[in-house]
């Protein structure tokens, strides 16, 4: 696991460590995979920093056993450290700058043998990228795909950058095997095929959920979403997860997924990106049958539908597509312009009146809003005809709107007696009710 914001890429036996930041000399720049030891070759652990002079002394240690292994020192912006290879199991090295400069703050490498693309991480941070060019983790076949399960505990990788005419090209490639959840992506990702923010292709029992896109993302060919391109397989699930980003590519191609199998599970989604290309869908494109297609919205209908609803942008805006969506969405009315992952909870208020007996509904995050006033009525919420009034909830419920007649508290001349002739004009002021509505004032005229 990653335990802080430092995340590396081993690649075989080799780890390249990019940075851009003022004061630490590492932060992050690819996700942990595996390494392979060749023999009993020592792993180089190698690099390049930004921002930091040289000299700089860099320690590698056995965290753990909180044991010093290595020491380097900064070149032209480069450095280079041995480790031993790991004699077995799962391996937790340190690296960390010294000096009065740095706080005391390392980067974390999980190392094992034998290429195990199944090792698993957890986000703790939001990340930036800072649009270095992207190695997608999970490769671009079957036996590189990354089988692990990942946690973006409802963090941000920004800066995602990956411009190239390559296949399978996303933060994540191919995965299989793998649980992708809680991670909102933003870049932009240009590519020929299998293009996406998050994941490029979900093959045999991959499972994404919970995440977001707002990645800008280009395919020059087919297969191109904004969470994934392909939900391939029937053993495949794309659930709560939206895209507000826009989407370019050729057919198969949509705001959520470029493509989905017909009987792959995608449910609770929507879409407000704009999506150019042909025959392309605002959420879940291909020409496939959307057979276990559930609680999909989108405001934008392209040339293909099936399986979505379309709802206005105050629907979205009003909090009914959120509480639609369900337990893994909220919003916070009035604020947000759309449902977002673990938002303010949305309660479903149904509700009659004393001025007619059918039924409507209304969505809030508690507070009961002030309905206008009909007629000279003052609307007042209660929990029944006979119930006591209320001014807010906790949970979905039915509810009693009773209008009450505005008594007015009092009517004052100026003066208590007036002598007019023709042309001559007079001020009343009233005292009313608080709740503005429409006041009527009988004057009456006396001939003396």
């Amino acid at each position: 696991y990653v335990y802080s914001q430092n995340m590396i890429l081993v690649n075989s036996n080799r780890i390249l460590i990019r940075k851009q930041m003022h004061r630490i000399v590492l932060l992050l720049l690819l996700l942990v995979s595996s390494v392979s030891a060749q023999s009993q070759a020592p792993y180089l652990i190698e690099g390049e920093v930004k921002n930091v002079r040289d000299g700089v002394e860099l320690l590698l240690m056995d965290v753990p056993a909180k044991k010093q292994l290595a020491v380097g020192v900064i070149k032209n912006g480069t450095f280079r450290l041995k480790a031993k290879p790991v004699q077995g199991g799962l391996r937790h090295l340190g690296l960390l700058a010294l000096g009065d400069e740095f706080p005391p703050a390392y980067c974390v490498i999980y190392m094992r043998n034998g290429g195990d693309y199944s090792i698993s991480a957890k986000l703790m941070n939001d990340i930036d990228l800072c649009a270095y060019d992207w190695t997608p983790i999970g490769g671009e076949k079957s036996k590189t795909a990354y089988q692990g399960t990942f946690e973006g505990n409802g963090h941000t990788v920004d800066g995602l950058y990956i411009h190239n005419d390559k296949t399978y090209q996303a933060l994540f490639g191919y995965i299989m095997n793998s649980h992708i959840s809680g991670i909102t992506v933003c870049g932009e990702v240009s590519a020929k095929q299998y293009v996406a923010g998050v994941v490029a292709y979900m093959g045999t029992k991959s499972y994404v959920d919970r995440c977001a896109s707002n990645a800008t993302v280009t395919g020059t060919s087919t297969y191109v979403g904004g969470i994934t391109g392909s939900v391939s397989q029937t053993t495949s699930e794309l659930t709560n997860c939206y895209n507000i980003g826009n989407i370019s590519g050729t057919a198969s191609c949509a705001g959520v997924a470029g493509y989905n199998h017909k009987d792959a599970v995608i449910e609770n989604l929507f879409s407000l990106g704009e999506v150019t290309g042909n025959k392309v869908a605002a959420c879940v494109g291909g020409t496939s049958a959307k057979n276990k297609a559930k609680n999909i919205f989108a405001t934008t209908e392209y040339d293909i539908f099936e399986g979505q609803t379309t709802v206005t942008v105050e629907q979205m805006a009003a909090g009914e597509v959120a509480y639609l969506l369900g337990e893994a969405f909220g919003q916070q009315i009035g604020v947000d312009a759309h449902p977002v992952l673990g938002g303010a909870h949305v309660y479903k208020v149904t509700y009659t009146t004393s001025l007619s007996e059918e039924a409507d509904s209304l969505y809030t995050n508690g507070q009961l809003p002030q309905l206008e006033v009909v007629d000279g009525y003052r609307p007042v919420w209660k929990r029944s005809p006979d119930g006591e009034e209320v001014t807010e909830v906790a949970a979905d419920c039915t509810l009693f709107v009773e209008y009450r007649a505005i008594a007015v508290e009092g009517i004052v001349l100026n003066q208590t007696t007036a002598t007019l002739t023709e042309g001559d004009t007079f001020t009343l002021t009233a005292l009313q009710h608080p709740v503005p509505t429409k006041l009527f004032i009988f004057v009456s005229v006396f001939k003396i």
